[in-house]
């Protein structure tokens, strides 16, 4: 069942991971690359128009290649500077996640505790100022 557990585990979460995996190189290469300051960023896109040049685009799609090729949790790390875990370590983080999850109410036999719409609506009518309190100057009706 642990073998199975983190293929399953990845599976489930791999348009999560690539999102991220995305978001990872975009902030590194295209956002602010190198660590490039704000006033660097700002001049290269008044510069551009805020468009990306031929070598960004091809860039791009490369690492949308390479993004596509992930197969597992290490590749995933590895990306995104983790260090790997031996399988033993990743089923274990996996097992206290769930508990941790379960814990926390996030899910379980019941399912995920959301708030109905009239929880939601009750609660958000707390913060609502009643009329009367901003007619202070004005003639309220």
């Amino acid at each position: 069942m642990d073998k199975v557990r983190a293929n399953v585990s990845f599976d489930a979460s791999i348009m999560g991971i690539r999102h991220i995996l995305f978001h990872y190189y975009f902030m590194e290469h295209v956002a602010r690359p190198l660590g490039g300051t704000i006033a660097e960023m700002s001049a290269n896109y008044e510069r551009s128009f805020g468009r990306p040049t031929n070598k960004m685009v091809e860039n791009m799609q490369q690492a949308f290649r390479e993004i596509k090729k992930v197969k597992n949790h290490n590749d995933y790390f590895s990306r995104i500077g983790l260090p790997v875990v031996s399988e033993e370590q990743l089923v274990a983080w996996l097992r206290t996640s769930v508990t941790n999850s379960k814990r926390r109410g996030y899910h379980g036999v019941e399912g995920p505790k959301v708030p109905s719409a009239k929880e939601l609506a009750e609660e958000s009518i707390k913060s609502v100022v009643p009329l009367e309190t901003l007619c202070v100057k004005v003639r309220c009706p």
